[in-house]
């Protein structure tokens, strides 16, 4: 065996501790750059059929009269890895 018994044994208590104290604590507190459902603005693309018409922005419509969608980013919880070696 590589680690003793005991040292695997408080390494999952202290992820079973992590995940309880940060899981959704800090959601959308971090921004990725994928796009998605988020409420933070990115940029427009082209309307094509078939997409969500809720996502049209209408004041670019009416300036210019191209159908532009709004493009959001997405927020996900952040997933951290640490090993050590000593």
């Amino acid at each position: 065996m590589l680690f003793p018994a005991d040292f695997l044994t408080r390494l999952e208590y202290l992820s079973i501790i992590s995940k309880r104290v940060f899981r959704g604590q800090l959601l959308a507190q971090r921004r990725t750059m994928q796009m998605g459902s988020g409420i933070e603005f990115s940029d427009h693309r082209e309307y094509n059929v078939g997409d969500d018409l809720r996502y049209l922005d209408w004041n670019i419509y009416a300036r210019h009269g191209d159908l532009l969608l709004k493009r959001f980013q997405e927020e996900q919880d952040l997933h951290v890895y640490l090993m050590l070696d000593c």
